[in-house]
């Protein structure tokens, strides 16, 4: 309850535009507790992002394909 109530009443929209580490959004196309519109909305205010969406997965994917996010983040990673 605790957690709800703070996610509920916090807004740090305003804090994410001062990022200033490249960023990789990883999302589940199915996911209801964080849509893809949430981190699409992110990419927009967060400066040198990139964002995966992965199809048909929900909000569990590092559990559900976890080779697949560290393939994407490994992959990020070294392209810097």
């Amino acid at each position: 309850m605790g957690q709800a109530s703070a996610l509920l009443e916090t807004d740090l929209s305003k804090e994410i535009e001062k990022i200033p580490q490249e960023l990789l959004l990883l999302v589940g196309e199915r996911d209801i507790d964080t849509p893809p519109y949430c981190a699409e909305e992110m990419c927009e205010k967060i400066p040198n992002n990139k964002m995966h969406i992965f199809k048909g997965m929900g909000h569990m994917i590092d559990y559900e394909i976890p080779e697949k996010i560290a393939k994407k983040a490994i992959d990020f990673l070294l392209e810097k």
